[in-house]
């Protein structure tokens, strides 16, 4: 919830057909909302296991200047 369009895009198409659509009900349920101390948790996962992989070399994270 409240990413841009581009990237909820990037991360369903990742997903199997079933997981898709049980994600994609529950983003369009506007009754469901997460406490903000688990998105916070969750965005912190996500960051560092960005940059856990960009260190192995698996990825890489765009620069700085790259990003504006």
């Amino acid at each position: 919830r409240g990413a841009s369009p581009e990237l909820t895009e990037a991360i369903l198409a990742s997903l199997g057909a079933r997981s898709r659509r049980m994600i994609e009900a529950e983003l369009k349920d506007s009754t469901i909302t997460p406490p903000a101390d688990e998105v916070n948790k969750a965005r912190k996962r996500i960051a560092s296991t960005a940059i856990r992989l960009s260190s192995e070399g698996a990825l890489e994270l765009p620069s700085l200047q790259n990003a504006a």
